[in-house]
């Protein structure tokens, strides 16, 4: 839920108004533009094994999520977990 809830946030707050910036297809996974959520989808590396056997990126408080990287339009474009001066 929480990497659902990531994507959509980063979507409405690039773009809150349902009509700006949109991308050309990748690769042919999809067959219609997309906007910057979709750009990184279904990536979370680097992740790690959590006690109970699931896997985690991100850790709020003493909770482990697992959330998908967030697309940066700096240097290029690439996907990453966080942005500071160009390292991801």
């Amino acid at each position: 839920m929480v990497s659902f809830i990531g994507h959509e946030l980063s979507e409405s707050v690039t773009d809150p108004l349902g009509t700006g910036w949109t991308n050309a297809p990748l690769n042919g996974r999809n067959s219609s533009r997309v906007e910057n959520g979709d750009l990184c989808a279904f990536t979370y590396d680097p992740y790690f094994l959590a006690p109970n056997g699931s896997y985690y990126n991100l850790k709020l408080g003493n909770r482990l999520y697992l959330s998908q990287r967030i697309w940066v339009n700096a240097l290029g474009g690439y996907c990453s977990m966080s942005w500071i001066n160009g390292a991801n």
